[in-house]
């Protein structure tokens, strides 16, 4: 038997073979357990330990990691897939694999194939809500939206973030999140963008030294076209009637048209935002303080808006 785990979402894939393996120890105990780093393992490594017998146990798997990061081992992989004996379960743990490859079709054909995608806003909204039950604690679905809102949908984060609130206080609140979990540097430039367009200059100038302290400014820069761009095509779309139409027309999630909808600019103001930051990008390559023409760009933003 050969069992396929892979995708974008590495903390579904690991939980995965957690439970793959922890399946088969509990019909055949642990000592019949090979564990091999595709990145260090040959064809020839490979095709022993499928092909061992184990004189005290009927049965072993053998659990091969990121094989695809060994070109020759993941090429040759295509002579091992019909020499599996029965005795043995393979399973192949990787990430994201080409599709284009054959041996990615031969996986998906001749082997029971699991692919884990990355979870959108609304699943990982969901995700949260039955995490923090397990945990013997209780959010609701709005707060959870907030939670997710702050730190991403990455499950890995989220996962250290329930542990850290569910510890505090079994019922998560919007205050625990709010005094506990640190927004992730998308969530942070949202606030500051919100604090510009609500021409509240003393609260932007400290939301921009707060990312001056932890984040990349080159980083933030394009993070910071990501967001003008999308709020220009949600402003553009302002007539639609409702988040799905505008999210279907953009090709934006209807979590993020949402989000930015709540800033309320005209589309002067963005035209004159995309103007600055287009300014920015030219100044940031000049060679002057990164910092500081960000800072000077988002304040004027503020102060023209306001105008």
């Amino acid at each position: 038997m050969i069992v396929t785990l892979c995708g974008a979402n590495s903390y579904e894939v690991e939980q995965q073979r957690k439970a793959v393996e922890d399946d088969f120890i509990k019909q055949h105990g642990p000592d019949s357990i090979i564990r091999l780093a595709g990145e260090n393992t040959d064809i020839n490594e490979l095709r022993g330990a499928v092909q061992s017998t184990n004189l005290f146990a009927l049965s072993t798997m053998v659990i091969l990691s990121g094989p695809s990061l060994n070109k020759n081992l993941f090429m040759a992989l295509e002579g091992l897939l019909e020499s599996v004996p029965d005795s043995t379960t393979l399973v192949v743990v990787d990430g994201i694999l080409d599709k284009r490859t054959r041996i990615f079709k031969l996986l998906q054909t001749k082997t029971d194939f699991r692919e884990y995608n990355l979870l959108d806003e609304n699943a990982a909204g969901r995700w949260v809500v039955k995490g923090a039950m397990e945990r013997g604690g209780s959010i609701t679905p709005q707060v959870a939206r907030l939670l997710v809102e702050r730190v991403g949908a990455d499950q890995w984060q989220l996962t250290q973030e329930l542990e850290k609130l569910v510890a505090f206080n079994k019922v998560i609140s919007k205050e625990s999140i709010e005094v506990l979990v640190v927004p992730n540097l998308e969530a942070r430039l949202f606030e500051v963008l919100d604090a510009v367009f609500s021409h509240n200059e003393e609260r932007s100038r400290r939301m921009v030294a707060e990312l001056r302290a932890v984040a990349d400014p080159y980083e933030l820069f394009g993070l910071l076209v990501w967001q003008i761009h999308a709020l220009a095509l949600v402003v553009s779309a302002a007539n639609e009637k409702n988040d799905g139409s505008i999210a279907s027309r953009t090709g934006l999630k209807p979590f993020v048209t949402q989000k930015l909808q709540t800033l309320k600019v005209t589309p002067k103001a963005v035209k004159t935002l995309a103007d600055q930051v287009a300014d920015l990008d030219i100044r940031l390559k000049s060679g002057v303080e990164p910092w500081l023409v960000i800072e000077q760009t988002l304040l004027k933003i503020a102060y023209d808006s306001a105008g």
